[in-house]
């Protein structure tokens, strides 16, 4: 193994680790953790067996496997995005429609 492999290998257990500890304190929900846990635990083989990452960048026609890399990390935070903006979306409609009921009933309040 390389320095940067054993660099890796840290780095991604201590982010595993991370990610597990803020989901017992309930301040993650598990399924949004679930992507990060499955990117940590890709992270973590790719370190212990680099050279798999080498033959995926060969078989997807890349160049070079930093550039697979970067095209995996753009794909996932995308989707990543996309996720929360949806989440985003509905919880904007409800605050809408929580206003609105609010100053509805505010409204026959004032009335009554």
């Amino acid at each position: 193994m390389t320095v940067f492999n054993v660099f890796l290998f840290i780095i991604s257990i201590v982010v595993l680790i991370y990610i597990v500890k803020t989901v017992n304190s309930d301040a993650f929900f598990i399924n949004y953790a679930f992507q990060w846990l499955v990117a940590g635990i890709i992270t973590l083989i790719a370190a212990v067996k680099p050279q798999w990452i080498f033959k995926l960048s060969d078989l997807a026609g890349f160049e070079t496997p930093m550039n697979f890399i970067l095209f995996i990390c753009i794909i996932f935070l995308s989707y990543q995005i996309i996720g929360l903006i949806s989440i985003v979306s509905v919880q904007n409609k409800k605050i809408t429609k929580l206003v609105q009921e609010v100053s509805l009933l505010k409204k026959k309040m004032e009335d009554d």
